[in-house]
């Protein structure tokens, strides 16, 4: 037996490298928050300045709608 035999008998079989759900879940939700952030002035550019500031303000109109819908949700089938 030579000395590389004997290494390979004494190291470990390599594992699949495996990670859970979450920590995929964060990293595409990171890799979309990046991208949407970096495109926000290009977006503001080619919109105009009026009409950039209209979408962003019914965007966030409609966030926060979203989130009230939520939030109120146990009400309306109630769970409170």
């Amino acid at each position: 037996m030579s000395e590389n035999d004997e290494l390979k008998v004494l190291e470990k079989p390599e594992q699949p490298k495996t990670q859970n759900s979450i920590v995929t879940i964060f990293s595409l939700w990171n890799t979309m928050m990046g991208v949407s952030l970096l495109s926000m002035p290009w977006a503001l550019y080619q919109a105009g300045l009026v009409v950039g500031l209209a979408i962003l303000l019914a965007m966030a109109f409609l966030c926060f709608y979203t989130a009230y819908l939520v939030i109120e949700s146990p009400r309306g089938v109630g769970k409170e």
